[in-house]
């Protein structure tokens, strides 16, 4: 019985996103922004944990030093995947689901466009080694997104490392590219 219990209890872990997005408040993520040749050079985002309601996390996100461009981000898990989404005041806007709870290599899910959701598909890419400048992380889970933004494709590559969040994010739309790499975690005491 105690065996079957154990099986369980690793199969619920494997299933759950929480060491991947729940975090306490206080936490922060600090990120290189890295773009074509005509971006600017230098660029930092940092995001950091308001608090939680409901199991869903509020974060700050600001860009830039001086008069740092600032946005209120949320992150939850709705019908099994989980979403980040921009908020304006209560509302939200342009949510995305990056990654299907319990979903393995290969796999696939999509949702149609609605008034606070973008339409998007993804796809399981596996884990993969992934070096930023904070570290090299051995098995981080990659998933890729493909949002329908204007009548165009922007593909999101997100890279999740367990206990730390996203250590990598790059966007391509056409030519343009960009990505944040993780420079830096602090997880609240």
């Amino acid at each position: 019985m105690r065996l079957a219990a154990f099986i369980l209890l690793v199969a619920a872990a494997q299933d759950s996103a929480d060491s991947y997005y729940k975090f306490a408040k206080g936490s922060t993520w600090t990120y290189a922004m890295v773009g074509g040749e005509d971006a600017p050079k230098g660029m930092k985002m940092k995001m950091s944990v308001l608090g939680e309601a409901d199991g869903k996390y509020t974060l700050q996100m600001s860009q830039g030093d001086e008069a740092p461009r600032q946005t209120k981000l949320l992150w939850y898990v709705s019908d099994g995947v989980l979403y980040w989404a921009e908020k304006n005041g209560e509302t939200l806007k342009e949510a995305v689901g990056l990654w299907k709870i319990g979903s393995k290599k290969g796999d696939t899910w999509s949702k149609p466009g609605s008034e606070t959701v973008q339409e998007h598909s993804a796809t399981h890419m596996g884990t993969e080694e992934v070096k930023v400048p904070a570290a090299t992380y051995k098995d981080a889970v990659h998933v890729q997104v493909k949002i329908k933004e204007a009548g165009k494709d922007v593909v999101v590559d997100a890279y999740f490392v367990e206990k730390v969040g996203v250590v990598r994010m790059s966007y391509s739309q056409g030519d343009h590219k960009m990505s944040m790499d993780l420079e830096k975690f602090e997880a609240a005491k």
